[in-house]
């Protein structure tokens, strides 16, 4: 009672095979639509491809063979499943003067330089050819992390997902902030009782001692006022990265390669991040050289295609690497992870 018969829907049908056609692309950029599309034989489907500031197209692949760097692209008569994938490059104008377009690591600087993850020796020289040190390097992967760059000496980092920063120490008081994702920096201020003060980007308040874990001040030359303590801080807190001996972080000393390969692999594994398998494993001349907790990085980041070996068949895990090459392999594990 009360309702009444609605109008007749006419609808229409096309029967007939389906495909697929996959599209992606790397993280400075987007193409619309993406991921799997479906499209119906013989149908048709146009991609858009829109690079994020400071990035330009640098090639689409069609089923694996290069189209040009193109703003869009139409898949007409479709028969088949297919795909697209689309790579960008940075146009940044870097300041540098000791790196020219013609230098093979010009893309991987001019990438890090736009992403704000490394910075030059000076306004007008990045020194690529200048040995990486570790307290360069951690920054650098604490950059790419997001950890902020308002941070000094004396950090935090929460221990869940979505945690209340409180106007006072006390369940009882207001909510001033939230922390959405695990594993985020903050500047702790002081402590009261169980909880800490911290400030948060513009908010100043308190967490509980249970949500978070505070640097302890355990390295001893890691200090207010210098660049890389409040990432080498995070690097520790979070099992990223470790000290050396007698109480030390020695930011100063060179990083060897395979300690490079620990710090990312132990990044991945810490923020739920898979590495790609885009070549078979081959084990290198000098393996037994290699250190055992390091093995499984060393061969993860060659698997992924992220870090290479010697040439000659070596990786030499004790060896160290230039900050041209460090920006070569950042710029590859961005695009690996997506």
């Amino acid at each position: 009672d009360g309702y009444k018969q609605s109008a007749t829907a006419n609808l229409s049908y096309k029967i007939g095979k389906v495909f697929t056609i996959t599209a992606s692309t790397d993280r400075n950029g987007s193409i619309s639509p993406s991921g799997t599309v479906s499209v119906l034989e013989t149908g048709s489907q146009e991609f858009k491809i829109t690079p994020i500031s400071g990035y330009a197209v640098s090639d689409v692949l069609v089923n694996g063979a290069s189209v040009g760097a193109v703003s869009s692209y139409t898949f007409s008569n479709v028969k088949s499943n297919q795909s697209i994938s689309v790579s960008f490059k940075s146009n940044v104008q870097i300041p540098f003067t000791d790196v020219s377009k013609n230098d093979w690591f010009h893309e991987a600087v001019s990438f890090a330089y736009g992403r704000s993850l490394f910075n030059g020796v000076s306004n007008t020289s990045f020194a690529p050819n200048a040995t990486m040190e570790r307290g360069m390097f951690v920054t650098v992967l604490g950059r790419y992390a997001g950890v902020s760059n308002s941070l000094t000496s004396g950090i935090g980092i929460v221990n869940g997902t979505g945690v209340n920063i409180r106007k006072g120490p006390s369940t009882d008081t207001e909510v001033a902030g939230f922390v959405s994702n695990k594993y985020t920096a903050v500047q702790v201020l002081s402590k009261s009782g169980d909880w800490y003060q911290v400030k948060y980007g513009t908010v100043t308040g308190y967490i509980r001692n249970d949500l978070i874990k505070v640097y302890n001040g355990n390295y001893t030359d890691l200090k207010s006022g210098q660049y890389y303590s409040p990432y080498a801080e995070w690097a520790c807190l979070t099992g990223i990265a470790s000290g050396t001996a007698s109480g030390t972080f020695s930011a100063g000393n060179n990083i060897s390669r395979e300690h490079m390969c620990l710090m990312l692999y132990n990044y991945t594994q810490v923020y739920g991040k898979t590495l790609p398998k885009v070549q078979e494993k081959i084990n290198f001349t000098d393996d037994a050289a290699i250190s055992a907790n390091a093995k499984t990085a060393v061969y993860a980041l060659s698997q992924a295609g992220i870090i290479n070996g010697m040439g000659d068949g070596s990786f030499s895990p004790q060896g160290s690497a230039t900050r041209a090459q460090v920006a070569q392999m950042f710029m590859k594990l961005v695009k690996a992870l997506g």
